[in-house]
């Protein structure tokens, strides 16, 4: 089965770029890594390659600002670290050194990373998703070159099969506060059933004290994939032992947002 998208309206990494520039970075954990979500997709990831008896080295492919890398090196695996965006690495890194981690750090590309051998690599949050599914089967063969025998590829997605409860209105999906700063965003979806792309158009507003409102805007979109799309791809890249897994299963504890999510383990 082929997975779906159209030319016109599918991801591109430039967009994911632009997405995550230097503004959108500085406040990506406060609005992203907030509630119980990351330390549910956190200790399942560490579970789950615990449990494979084997694994020592990862490659976490798309880092971002670093939390799962933090949490992996805490639990005593030895992980590398890339992300094609300057910004969440440069965030990452700052991180990393707070914590008193010596983590090796590469700005990368996920379609063609090339770091050496692991006996698992990771890619969490979504980040397959601003991928073309040309560039999904790009990534999974390249995770697949770049994994011993046995080795174990982990990522989440969103489950085209679930967008059917995707919200049509404008809704206020975070309201917080952080020190002195409040931050509101507004988040509008809309789901191309054709294609399998989901469109997001966010609205953020922040205000650091009592000064002026700063609103930050993006537009993006990201491709879906169901079990049968997810499971063909990863077959045809070489990987054997698949599984998919709704988020609420495998994570309890993430927020809402994860009913509309599943989780890929695949050993090579």
């Amino acid at each position: 089965m082929e997975p779906r998208g159209t030319a016109e309206n599918a991801p591109t990494v430039a967009e994911a770029l632009r997405t995550y520039d230097a503004q959108s970075a500085a406040i990506y954990d406060h609005l992203e890594l907030r509630d119980g979500s990351i330390a549910a997709i956190n200790g399942f990831v560490v579970r789950t390659l615990r449990d494979s008896g084997r694994v020592e080295r990862v490659l976490d492919m798309t880092c971002g600002t670093g939390a799962q890398v933090i949490a992996l090196v805490a639990a005593g695996f030895k992980v590398t670290a890339s992300d094609l965006s300057g910004e969440m690495l440069r965030l990452a890194r700052a991180k990393f050194a707070d914590a008193g981690y010596d983590i090796p750090t590469h700005q990368a590309d996920m379609r063609d990373v090339s770091l050496g051998r692991f006996d698992a690599i990771i890619s969490m949050y979504n980040a397959i998703g601003h991928l073309r599914p040309d560039e999904f089967r790009m990534a999974c063969a390249n995770a697949a070159d770049h994994l011993g025998d046995g080795g174990i590829y982990i990522f989440d997605i969103f489950d085209r099969d679930a967008m059917g409860h995707v919200p049509t209105h404008e809704m206020l999906d975070t309201a917080m506060e952080v020190g002195q700063s409040r931050y509101a965003r507004f988040s509008t979806m809309e789901f191309n059933r054709k294609s399998g792309v989901l469109h997001l158009r966010q609205k953020t507003f922040e205000q650091k004290e009592v000064s002026k409102l700063r609103l930050l805007q993006h537009d993006y979109t990201l491709q879906t994939y169901s079990r049968e799309e997810l499971i063909d791809t990863l077959s045809g890249s070489g990987f054997s032992d698949i599984r998919i897994l709704r988020v609420p299963e495998a994570a309890p504890g993430f927020n809402a947002l994860g009913q509309l999510m599943h989780i890929a383990i695949a050993r090579r």
